[in-house]
Protein backbone atom coordinates (compact mmCIF):
# COMPACT_ATOMS: atom_id res chain seq x y z
CA UNK A 1 0.00 0.00 0.00
CA UNK A 2 1.69 3.58 -0.92
CA UNK A 3 0.48 6.43 0.73
CA UNK A 4 1.15 9.74 -0.63
CA UNK A 5 2.96 11.74 1.70
CA UNK A 6 3.10 14.67 -0.01
CA UNK A 7 -0.84 14.94 0.32
CA UNK A 8 -0.36 14.08 4.29
CA UNK A 9 1.63 17.06 4.72
CA UNK A 10 -1.29 18.93 3.88
CA UNK A 11 -3.65 18.33 6.14
CA UNK A 12 -5.28 21.48 7.74
CA UNK A 13 -5.38 22.48 11.78
CA UNK A 14 -8.10 20.42 13.85
CA UNK A 15 -11.02 22.31 12.91
CA UNK A 16 -12.05 22.07 16.36
CA UNK A 17 -9.16 22.70 18.48
CA UNK A 18 -6.67 24.68 16.30
CA UNK A 19 -4.09 21.95 16.86
CA UNK A 20 -1.46 21.65 14.00
CA UNK A 21 1.38 20.17 15.19
CA UNK A 22 -0.38 16.58 15.94
CA UNK A 23 -3.01 15.04 13.68
CA UNK A 24 -2.19 11.58 12.81
CA UNK A 25 -3.38 9.16 10.21
CA UNK A 26 -4.66 5.51 11.60
CA UNK A 27 -4.71 2.59 9.40
CA UNK A 28 -8.01 0.70 11.15
CA UNK A 29 -8.58 -2.92 9.85
CA UNK A 30 -12.60 -3.56 10.78
CA UNK A 31 -14.45 -6.37 8.32
CA UNK A 32 -12.99 -4.40 5.33
CA UNK A 33 -9.16 -5.22 4.63
CA UNK A 34 -8.83 -1.41 5.41
CA UNK A 35 -9.84 2.06 6.68
CA UNK A 36 -8.36 5.10 6.91
CA UNK A 37 -9.29 7.86 9.58
CA UNK A 38 -7.76 11.64 10.64
CA UNK A 39 -7.44 12.17 13.88
CA UNK A 40 -6.60 15.10 16.37
CA UNK A 41 -4.12 13.84 19.06
CA UNK A 42 -5.36 17.02 21.23
CA UNK A 43 -8.53 17.01 21.43
CA UNK A 44 -9.90 13.83 19.45
CA UNK A 45 -11.95 14.93 16.44
CA UNK A 46 -11.64 12.68 13.40
CA UNK A 47 -12.73 12.75 9.74
CA UNK A 48 -14.52 9.68 10.11
CA UNK A 49 -13.48 6.11 8.25
CA UNK A 50 -12.49 5.75 4.31
CA UNK A 51 -10.93 4.00 1.81
CA UNK A 52 -8.09 5.64 0.94
CA UNK A 53 -5.91 8.16 3.00
CA UNK A 54 -6.29 10.83 0.29
CA UNK A 55 -10.39 10.36 1.05
CA UNK A 56 -9.63 10.80 4.98
CA UNK A 57 -7.74 14.28 3.90
CA UNK A 58 -9.67 15.30 1.69
CA UNK A 59 -12.60 14.92 4.33
CA UNK A 60 -10.74 16.02 7.36
CA UNK A 61 -9.60 19.76 5.16
CA UNK A 62 -12.86 20.51 4.28
CA UNK A 63 -14.58 23.01 5.59
CA UNK A 64 -18.04 24.97 5.99
CA UNK A 65 -18.72 27.50 3.36
CA UNK A 66 -15.47 25.74 0.77
CA UNK A 67 -16.97 24.56 -2.49
CA UNK A 68 -17.63 20.90 -3.06
CA UNK A 69 -20.56 20.52 -0.37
Amino acid sequence: MIIDLKKLDEVKACPFCGNDESINLFIVQNCTPYSFCIVCAKCHAASGEYDEPEEAVDAWNRRIGEAGF
